[in-house]
């Protein structure tokens, strides 16, 4: 759609809510984080007071499915292996917990062991290894299910093992129980507390507090079980995690010789949803529709927004603060999306918002400007940025500049050319009067009145009888350049004159003066 000074008014970007995915996925050691080994090597630590943390990338976190190699995502879980200060770092002394190959599969085992006799008949010294499992604050852990073996077996020493579910926060969901020595202990089997399992039959060492001890019979927790938080009692707020944990008590005689137990950690598997806010790398180019603009003149800029995942991106906004020196006309908007916009003719910033934009979608936004008559020359920076609620991988490509070269607006150069003609003056040429014509004397009384043309009084009219003759001269009328005027005047002595004033084209005139014989 095209918005031109429409104000749309929006709440700008809100808080993403999170994306959710089932999963329900078994770890079972073959999986690629986990080192390939055989039954004498994969060590991870031993003892005494060896620990070790491991994180592993296990679930694909947009899919909820289990990773058959690392795809960058969020680690979803931390596996932490330790054993007890006690116990000497030897090949037939230890704690120790590795990775074995079994035929049945690949597993963590645990081992413990007593070299010689023991020095009173009397319980006393423990060894334990154990395995500390945290899942990532993005697992919504619902349930855990753990495999185990050889947890409580009969033997020369006592073995009993405990499993301790923990919240978000690393609590266990009740105070774990505190198995006392084997001559006080009741030898029990199962859950004592919520989020506590227990396996402790005291049945699996007979003959304990005598010189020689004598091997049992093998606990329930022996052999392959299934153990699960639900049996527990933990059916809510989300689980953090678990601790697996074996210990081995020398309660030998001193006829005994060394002995020496193992227990496995088989498989575990794990079942709730992913809970984690949106990645999306939401990037911003922008374009001018021109490299140079002249001052006055329209300026377009074209600003493009793309989500390149791995999410679909929430709540985005793009803003562009118009420079100083570009006024706002129009804008042109990208289906979906609505914008505040500048009062036409002003500056200003345009804000344009989406609720969300789905991945390898991309929308554009043309910007129609008029660059100020006055504007600065020299470069016009005008800088889009971009943000959203998801989480942004990549926030270096959030911006983007386009710059123009402001230059002079051209100016239109009117050319005058002036002609002057210069006209000589028309003379018209004095014409000689026409020679006289022969008279014929007639009996004429004339009375002719003219102007007098040059300055001064005219002289006194008077009309005199004659007997002449007078043929008219052919001339100019008295209006046109030449023209004759008869005039009469009277001289100084009184006798009469005849003059003929002859009007030239320039205005001058020509006085022809005659005297007429005396007549007496």
């Amino acid at each position: 759609m095209i918005a031109v000074g429409v104000l749309t008014l929006s709440g700008g970007p809100t808080a993403a809510h999170p994306i959710v995915t089932p999963f329900d996925v078994a770890i079972t050691f073959d999986e690629y984080v986990f080192p390939t080994v055989s039954d004498s090597t994969g060590q991870v630590v031993q003892g005494p007071g060896g620990s070790t943390s491991s994180g592993y990338n296990l679930i694909d976190d947009a899919t909820g499915q289990k990773l058959a190699a690392d795809n960058g995502d969020l680690a979803d879980m931390t596996f932490t292996y330790a054993t007890s200060p006690g116990g000497a770092a030897s090949a037939g002394n230890r704690p120790d917990l590795r990775f074995r190959q079994l035929v049945s599969g690949r597993q963590i085992t645990g081992r413990t062991h007593f070299s010689g006799n023991s020095g009173s008949p009397d319980p006393g010294t423990r060894q334990w290894y154990e395995v500390r499992v945290e899942f990532a604050a993005h697992l919504d852990v619902r349930e855990v299910e753990l495999n185990l073996a050889s947890s409580n077996t009969a033997g020369l020493a006592w073995e009993f093992t405990t499993l301790t579910f923990f919240d978000a926060d690393g609590t266990p969901f009740s105070t774990p129980p505190t198995v006392p020595a084997y001559l006080d202990a009741t030898g029990s089997t199962g859950s004592p507390s919520t989020g506590n399992y227990l396996w402790a039959d005291t049945q699996t060492v007979v003959g304990v507090g005598t010189d020689a001890t004598q091997p049992g019979s093998n606990g329930t927790g022996d052999g392959v079980l299934w153990v699960s938080a639900a049996q527990t009692g933990v059916n809510g707020p989300r689980i953090g995690g678990f601790v697996w944990r074996t210990t081995l008590e020398d309660v030998r005689g001193t006829s005994n010789g060394p002995t020496q137990f193992s227990s496995s950690f088989r498989e575990v598997r794990v079942r709730g949803d992913i809970s984690r806010d949106a990645v999306a790398d939401v990037r911003v180019a922008k374009s001018a529709s021109s490299s140079t603009v002249e001052q006055g003149e329209s300026l377009d800029y074209t600003i493009t927004v793309e989500n390149a995942g791995p999410d679909p991106a929430a709540a985005i906004e793009m803003v562009d603060v118009l420079p100083d020196g570009a006024a706002f006309l129009s804008a042109e908007i990208a289906d979906g999306w609505s914008c505040d916009l500048p009062t036409v003719g002003s500056t200003g910033t345009v804000s344009c918002t989406t609720p969300t934009l789905e991945i390898d979608a991309v929308a554009a936004i043309v910007i129609q400007t008029m660059v100020s008559p006055d504007a600065p020359l020299g470069q016009l920076a005008n800088t889009a940025t971009v943000s959203s609620a998801s989480v942004d991988p990549e926030p270096d490509n959030d911006g983007s500049t386009a710059s123009v070269e402001v230059v002079p607006a051209a100016t239109t150069t009117t050319t005058t050319t002036t002609t002057t003609t210069t006209t000589p003056p028309t003379t018209n040429p004095v014409l000689p009067p026409d020679p006289p014509s022969p008279t014929t004397t007639t009996s004429t009384t004339t009375t002719t009145t003219n102007p007098v043309l040059t300055p001064g009084p005219p002289s006194p009219t008077t009309t005199t009888p004659t007997t002449t003759t007078t043929t008219p001269v052919i001339a100019p009328t008295a209006t046109e350049p030449g023209a004759l005027l008869p005039q009469t005047g009277s001289d100084l002595d009184g006798s009469w004159l005849v003059g003929i004033v002859l009007l030239l084209g320039s205005g001058a005139f020509l006085v022809a003066l005659g005297r007429r014989p005396d007549s007496g």
